[in-house]
């Protein structure tokens, strides 16, 4: 009986702990399908996001599906000198007020220091997105915004992202890789663009028991605060299966290195297109593991003069810390991060500002 008490003590304390923290305890990540573009969050939907640590975020999509402001109106981004930021969760940015996006700081410290270029900004991300993904949120929507300069964030996990098989490995059991613009190696060796497949939960996985949120016929919906966390702190994620990603060998990274060459291909072919400049913001994480990620992505850009501004020097130049730019219990920007990246992209603005003449 004395077991059972203290455990209900403790059960208690937690919860109370927990609930004294923020204001709620679940994310809500809503989806829908679009054709053309694949899954997206609904428009105008609100969006909670928290880790249960570190944030507790309220956001709402605007009309395009996006965590990010209303776009302007073609005409206005036309007169501007608008950037249009693509990428994935870090663009998506769930973790941080609309207002605190890298995107937005841009935009206004642009607007104190540079107000001659008339910047404006637009981001168009989601999470777990390779650039070959992302092509559809250019064509779709970005493109009729006419941007004069397009930002691609890389991070190292684009790599795989871009990968069919690699990302049916790591994504598979919650979405599999139809759900996306995708790309296949064609008859000649090359390259061909696949269409989101509306059917896309039929290529899915079946979900390894340890990635199972049921336990003991409670669910993480259905649990108290405390019981949640502990489930969600203790049991293994994706990235603890993944260690066949490292056994395969020359074949898998070559063919990484040319899926994501091919992504950036693309973009650049619609850039020229378009009169619009193509810049890489290289995250911070791009040098976690060392220098390759960064040495890969560096030499795929200056084989296409596609300039990479890296993240990680421009912290390092502000006599900063790495770490400083991600939350405690989540490896995403936090505001700080936000902020550097805004200010790295700044920068090359200034030595720039030709681009939007």
């Amino acid at each position: 009986m004395l077991l059972i008490a203290g455990l209900a003590l403790i059960g208690l304390a937690g919860e109370t702990w927990l609930r004294s923290k923020g204001p709620f305890m679940i994310s809500h990540y809503p989806n829908v399908f679009v054709a053309d573009v694949g899954l997206m969050l609904p428009p105008r939907t609100e969006v909670r996001w928290t880790n249960r640590a570190d944030f507790w975020t309220v956001s709402r999509t605007n009309s395009l599906g996006f965590l990010d402001r209303e776009p302007p109106s073609p005409e206005r981004a036309a007169e501007s000198c608008h950037v249009a930021v693509i990428g994935d969760s870090y663009v998506a940015a769930k973790e941080v007020p609309i207002s605190e996006k890298f995107h937005v700081r841009l935009e206004e410290m642009a607007a104190r220091e540079l107000p001659a270029l008339d910047v404006t900004t637009s981001a168009f991300g989601r999470g777990s997105t390779g650039q070959i993904n992302q092509l559809a949120y250019y064509d779709e929507y970005a493109r009729h915004l006419r941007p004069r300069l397009i930002v691609l964030i890389f991070l190292p996990n684009d790599f795989r992202n871009n990968f069919p098989l690699l990302r049916f490995m790591a994504n598979g059991a919650t979405r599999g890789i139809r759900g996306y613009v995708s790309a296949e190696r064609a008859e000649d060796g090359g390259f061909r663009l696949r269409p989101p497949d509306p059917d896309y939960r039929r290529f899915t996985l079946p979900r390894p028991k340890l990635w199972n949120w049921h336990w003991a016929g409670l669910t993480v919906e259905r649990s108290p605060w405390f019981w949640a966390w502990l489930k969600s702190s203790t049991l293994p994620g994706p990235e603890q299966f993944s260690a066949v990603w490292e056994e395969e060998g020359e074949l898998w990274h070559t063919e990484t290195l040319a899926f994501t060459a091919f992504a950036l291909d693309e973009f650049k072919k619609r850039a020229e297109r378009d009169g619009a400049a193509l810049v890489i913001l290289a995250a911070h994480r791009m040098v976690n593991d060392g220098d390759v990620p960064l040495a890969w992505l560096s030499e795929l850009a200056a084989e296409r003069r596609i300039p990479v501004v890296d993240q990680a020097d421009f912290i390092n130049r502000q006599g900063a810390e790495l770490r400083d730019a991600e939350w405690t219990h989540d490896g995403h920007w936090n505001l700080a991060g936000h902020r550097w990246a805004a200010e790295a992209l700044l920068e090359y603005l200034k030595q720039n500002q030709e681009l939007c003449e």
